[in-house]
């Protein structure tokens, strides 16, 4: 049953275009601050400043991928390109090279092999408003939402953007871990929209 439910979520997402609606779609501007986690190609990023020309700051942690964003966007000065990912701590960690889908925790092939690649605690990094950061960090963004949380820095961060990944992806317990988190947020942000693990929203209240 949730394989289906997820996979109609899925489909429901594709149907609303949301890739070209829904995660380019916010109240911002050439002063605002955006944190792309997890930039893979830098698409994402490119599309953001097309459309706001604000500030962005880039985190991806793998080698082949940070050279295709600085390709993309090494020569803009309102994009910072930080050479590692984001976690609860600081730490190297073994990702897996699976397209846009390498990661630490959700190893479905390792034909790519791997890196070892720097991350670094999220709460750590924050210091002022950030005006929306996307997460799609296949797995660690329980951690890292749970230490913004605990550190108290949710509070700087006005919509935050992000891909949860469930039990089917191997996140044991990931529902539970998922509703934990969605009461805390509720406390400094409301949803403003969901596709059940596969993209959702958040803005502060």
């Amino acid at each position: 049953m949730e394989d289906l439910f997820i996979k109609q979520e899925h489909d429901r997402w594709f149907s609303d275009d949301g890739d070209k609606t829904r995660l380019l779609k916010y109240n911002l501007n050439n002063k605002s601050v955006v944190f792309d986690c997890g930039g893979y190609l830098g698409e994402w990023s490119d599309n953001i400043f097309d459309l706001y020309g604000c500030k962005i700051h880039i985190f991806e942690p793998l080698k082949e991928y940070q050279g295709y964003i600085k390709q993309r966007l090494g020569n803009n000065s309102n994009v910072t390109i930080h050479n590692y990912g984001i976690a609860s701590e600081d730490r190297d960690a073994k990702i897996y090279k699976q397209s846009d889908g390498s990661s630490e925790f959700l190893i479905q092939d390792t034909t790519g092999g791997y890196e070892i690649a720097k991350l670094k605690r999220i709460s750590d990094i924050i210091d002022d408003k950030v005006d929306l950061i996307k997460m799609n960090i296949e797995g660690a963004e329980y951690e890292v939402i749970i230490d913004l949380i605990n550190s108290g820095k949710i509070k700087l961060i006005s919509n935050l953007l992000v891909q949860f990944h469930s039990e089917n992806d191997g996140i044991e317990n990931a529902t539970e871990i998922r509703k934990n988190i969605h009461n805390s947020l509720s406390k400094t942000h409301k949803l403003s929209w969901n596709y059940e693990f596969c993209w959702e929203s958040w803005e502060i209240l």
